[in-house]
C-alpha cells in the first residue's frame, strides 16, 4: 500500500495543485496572472517542511543558484526588495561617507535609498534619448569623489552599456546595474545585470519575475560575492560564527523560504513574459510609428525591450488631459516616474519639493545642492512622458484597439488646441 501511495502522490499532488490555483482564479492589481500550479507546488514544499526561514532551510539557496545560473555569472544573494538589492551592492563596495555616486533622476527613489543609506551622496547625470543615463553626461560628473556608478535600465530599454563600461575601465569605477525593470533583457548578446559588476533585480508584483516583493543581487566577483552573502545578514558569518561573527555593521535582508520558493517557479516563466512583452510592445509601436504628436517608445541600438512600462511622448498635449482620456477607455496609464527625483522626492531636500535642495545626508562633505536645470534632458520629460501598463496577458487586438485609441485621442485633443 506504501509503495502505491508513493507512485501516486506526485501526480495527486500535481491534480490538488491545478484544481486550486484554476478556482476563483483573479488577476494582480497589475492586471496579471503570474502564478500557478508550479509555484504552489513549492511554496506547498516549505510548509511542509516546516522550516520558513533560510538560516535552517533550502530553496533560498537553490534560488540563488540557479538565478545566478540562468545569466550565466557566478554568485547571487536573494534579499527582501529591488531597494535592498541595490543596498547589497553598495555595501559590497565599502562606500565611506561623502562619497559619491553617480547615477540617473529618471528611476524610483528605491535607488537612491541605498545610496544614501550607505551615508554617500547621490549625484545625478542626464539622460539621453533613450531616456536613461548618458555616458557624456556620466563624465562630466566624474570627480575625485565618485566611487560608482549606478545605471538604471528604465522602463526595461537598456542603457549604453558600452558606453557607462569604457567609463568604468578608463576611471576605475565600478557599474551597478539597477536591473529591476528590465529582467532578462538583451543588450548585444548579453544579458543585462551580467555587464557590470553587479546586478540587482526587483521581485516585486509587478516585474517580469515576481515573488510578491523581494531582490537579488548577482556579480561574478568572489570578493563582492563574500561581502554581499554576509551584508544580506547583518554582517554575521554563519559558517565560521569565531569569536566574534559579526563582521561589520549590516541590515537584516533575509529573504524568506516561501518567496524563494515562488521564485524558482518564476525563473522557468521569465523569459516567456520577457519576449510576449517584447513582442506586445514592439507591435505598439509599429502602430503608433508616424502618428502626429506622439513619439512610441525608444530602443537602444542593439537592444532588445522588455517593456516593464511603455513610455510614450506626447510633443504637444497636455499629458494630465491624455491619461485622463485613456483611462476614460478603460487603458491603464499614469504619469510615472517623468519627474527628475531631486525636484520630486522631499527626502532628497529640505522641505521644498521644487527649486533648490539640498542634500540631507552630505554633512560629510556640506554644502551640494539639487537646482532645476541640473539635467535638462531629464526634466524636459515631465511635461511629455505618460506610462501605458502593457503587461504580458494583454492580446495583440488589445495592442490594436490601444493603437487605435491612442490615435483618435490624440486628433482630438490636436483639433481641440488649434
Amino acid at each position: 500500500m506504501r509503495a502505491v501511495l508513493r507512485v501516486l502522490k506526485t501526480p495527486v499532488f500535481n491534480l490538488c495543485y491545478r484544481i486550486l490555483m484554476s478556482c476563483n482564479r483573479s488577476t494582480s492589481i497589475s492586471g496579471r496572472t503570474p502564478y500557478g500550479m508550479e509555484e504552489l507546488k513549492f511554496v506547498h514544499q516549505v510548509l511542509r517542511s516546516s522550516k520558513l526561514s533560510r538560516t535552517v532551510g533550502k530553496m533560498v539557496l537553490i534560488f540563488e543558484k540557479e538565478f545566478a545560473h540562468a545569466y550565466n555569472v557566478a554568485y547571487g544573494v536573494a534579499s527582501t526588495s529591488g531597494t535592498s538589492s541595490i543596498h547589497v551592492a553598495l555595501g559590497a563596495l565599502n562606500l565611506n561617507p561623502g562619497d559619491e555616486v553617480i547615477t540617473t533622476p529618471i528611476t524610483d527613489m528605491g535607488t537612491i535609498i541605498p545610496i544614501l543609506a550607505q551615508n554617500a551622496v547621490p549625484v545625478f547625470a542626464d539622460i539621453d534619448d533613450t531616456y536613461n543615463i548618458s555616458p557624456a553626461a556620466i563624465e562630466s560628473c566624474i570627480s575625485e569623489r565618485t566611487k560608482a556608478i549606478v545605471t538604471v535600465h528604465t522602463y526595461g530599454n537598456p542603457c549604453d552599456m558600452d558606453g557607462i563600461m569604457a567609463l568604468s575601465r578608463r576611471y576605475n569605477l565600478p557599474v551597478v546595474e539597477d536591473c529591476s525593470q528590465a529582467h532578462m533583457t538583451i543588450y548585444k548578446g548579453r544579458l543585462l545585470g551580467s555587464i557590470g559588476d553587479m546586478g540587482c533585480f526587483s521581485l516585486h508584483e509587478s516585474k517580469h519575475l515576481t515573488t510578491g516583493d523581494g531582490g537579488m543581487t548577482i556579480t561574478n566577483r568572489t570578493t563582492y560575492h563574500n561581502i554581499m552573502r554576509l551584508f544580506v545578514d547583518k554582517g554575521f558569518d554563519r559558517e565560521t560564527r569565531a569569536g566574534s561573527p559579526y563582521y561589520f555593521y549590516a541590515p537584516n535582508y533575509r529573504m524568506p523560504e516561501l518567496c524563494a520558493a515562488v521564485g524558482i517557479a518564476q525563473l522557468k516563466k521569465v523569459s516567456h513574459v520577457v519576449r510576449r512583452r517584447n513582442h506586445l510592445g514592439t507591435m505598439l509601436s509599429n502602430l503608433l510609428s508616424g502618428t502626429n504628436g506622439v513619439r512610441p517608445a525608444p530602443v537602444t541600438p542593439g537592444a532588445s525591450h522588455s517593456y516593464w512600462a511603455y513610455p510614450l511622448y506626447l510633443e504637444t498635449i497636455d499629458v494630465n488631459v491624455f491619461v485622463n482620456e485613456l483611462k476614460g477607455m478603460a487603458i491603464p496609464a499614469a504619469i510615472h516616474m517623468s519627474t527628475p527625483l531631486y525636484l520630486s522626492a522631499k527626502a532628497l531636500s529640505t522641505g521644498r519639493v521644487y527649486g533648490s535642495s539640498r542634500c540631507p545626508f552630505s554633512c560629510a562633505r556640506p554644502g551640494i545642492e539639487y537646482r532645476r536645470g541640473d539635467c535638462p534632458k531629464a526634466e524636459r520629460l515631465t511635461d511629455h512622458l505618460v506610462t501605458l501598463w502593457l503587461t504580458e496577458n494583454w492580446s495583440e487586438d488589445r495592442i490594436r484597439k490601444t493603437a487605435a485609441s491612442i490615435k483618435n485621442i490624440v486628433k482630438k485633443l490636436l483639433d481641440n488646441h488649434q
